[in-house]
């Protein structure tokens, strides 16, 4: 991995940032979970100017793919299912972006919560999950009717979710293996089980069968069918778990009364230890190799935040991309860091940024909202949300 700048360049210095007591506490600020939904709520029907695209479109017929649009400009496509609703001018940007596709219909189920492993996307589309191929640009459902799936994680033929039958309250985690279609169940234990990740045989979770409610992360190994405790048992909540490798990071609450900060475990040596000391609330942590990434709050209204990244080798830790704005839930891959962000002031879109260098790029600019990024390789998905439409879309990033 590319050594990351010196923080000095792109750290907040004492006099920019709050002290610890100025900051909100882990009861005053939401979880991602809620910072997510609070986002989905605030939709503000803004239009972005950008360089005009001419797109031409042909529909080809209702609940299928349904179309091709060619930007003059990249010789991209956009294939879709069915036409966005009228008035909608969202735009890409050709100078970042060479193909596109969205994933949806106005005024069908909302497309949420994408995930990307190779050329395959897989996404929830009202409790149930689907996939598709960027390169067949096939699309179907990934296991019968019948439960509330969501949540979906995919390492390499391995697809994991959170599901309740029959309207239960409480969720399980199960699994498909795509090579052979084989349905399989993670873990059944007592209370909810939610937010899967995966990493090869490894999948970690939230897992609420603790008392009063507290949430802990557990994880299996797929290989040899052994579950296992990540998280210490303590007071206060453990959520959004991701992993890479042997190393599990998560948001930790573990009292209720001061930030919250991500932590870590090495699943090989066992060692417990936070990826910052740094006194500020920290949540959505993701993890690609040793650099880890987060979401971290820099006004004491929770009005601000930015992404920070960490290099567990170093122990280094840096602004990703520094700034007034909300940037909310970042993905990474490889030195590829993308998240949502609201510095236009008028709805929040994708930006990203190579670690080996200072550029921050925009990857969408578009009319409502653009959340839950995430990224595999040169890919790049995430939930568009305005008004009551909400779609997936997928772009390929220019080499």
């Amino acid at each position: 991995m590319s050594e990351p700048p010196p923080p000095s360049a792109e750290t907040p210095t004492s006099a920019e940032t709050p002290t610890s007591s100025e900051l909100p506490t882990s009861s005053e600020l939401p979880t991602s979970a809620e910072l997510a939904r609070m986002v989905r709520r605030d939709i503000s029907h803004w239009r972005m100017h950008a360089p005009a695209l001419v797109v031409a479109l042909v529909v080809l017929a209702v609940g299928a793919v349904a179309g091709a649009v060619a930007f003059s400009a990249d010789h991209a496509h956009h294939v879709r299912w069915g036409v966005r609703h009228s008035g909608a001018t969202g735009a890409l940007l050709p100078s970042t972006v060479s193909a596109a596709w969205t994933l949806g219909q106005p005024g069908g189920p909302p497309q949420t919560h994408p995930a990307l492993g190779g050329d395959l996307v897989i996404w929830d589309s009202a409790g149930q999950i689907m996939r598709w191929g960027l390169a067949d640009a096939k699309a179907s459902p990934l296991t019968a009717a019948g439960a509330r799936r969501d949540d979906p994680a995919i390492s390499g033929t391995t697809v994991v979710w959170s599901e309740a039958a029959g309207g239960a309250s409480d969720s399980d985690i199960y699994g498909e293996d795509l090579a052979s279609g084989r349905v399989f169940a993670i873990c059944t234990a007592a209370g909810a089980q939610t937010q899967p990740a995966i990493d090869g045989t490894r999948v970690v979770w939230t897992d609420g069968r603790g008392a009063l409610g507290r949430s802990r992360i557990y994880g299996k190994d797929l290989a040899t069918g052994k579950e296992f405790a990540v998280g210490p048992a303590e007071p206060g909540t453990q959520q959004d778990p991701a992993v890479s490798g042997s190393t599990v990071v998560w948001t930790d609450r573990r009292d209720n009364t001061t930030a919250s900060r991500i932590m870590a475990r090495d699943l090989a040596g066992g060692r417990l230890f936070a990826v910052s000391d740094q006194a500020f609330m920290q949540v959505a942590p993701a993890i690609s190799g040793t650099t880890v990434v987060w979401q971290q709050f820099t006004s004491a209204d929770g009005s601000a935040s930015s992404i920070y990244a960490a290099d567990l080798k170093s122990g280094m830790v840096f602004a990703v991309a520094p700034g007034p704005s909300v940037q909310a839930a970042p993905a990474i891959a490889g030195d590829l860091v993308v998240w949502s962000d609201n510095r236009g002031g008028r709805g929040y879109d994708v930006y990203g940024r190579r670690l080996a260098s200072a550029d921050v790029f925009q990857i969408s600019a578009e009319d409502g909202n653009e959340l839950d990024a995430t990224v595999s390789g040169m890919a790049v998905a995430w939930t568009w949300q305005n008004g009551f439409d909400s779609f997936v879309e997928v772009v390929r990033l220019k080499k």
